[in-house]
């Protein structure tokens, strides 16, 4: 079962990705937003996973430099 954060981030990367295909594709503007977000949902959790990872590769190799700096001074 999902939490409510991953649940609340999908909802708003959902929001974020059927924005830009309706600015992307002038013709989506004539269907409604129901139809469009279940094509943007896996689109959204995918987004959501890599961002997820590409920050935790971020803070870990913040983390790693800092120690090297801390052990080397």
């Amino acid at each position: 079962m999902r939490s409510r954060v991953s649940a609340a981030i999908d909802t708003q990367l959902e929001d974020l990705l059927v924005a830009w295909a309706r600015r992307r594709w002038p013709a989506l503007r004539l269907m409604t937003t129901r139809w469009i977000r279940p094509a943007a949902r896996p689109a959204a959790i995918r987004l959501r996973r890599l961002l997820s990872a590409a920050a935790l590769i971020l803070v870990a190799t913040i983390g790693l430099i800092v120690a090297m700096l801390a052990i080397l001074t």
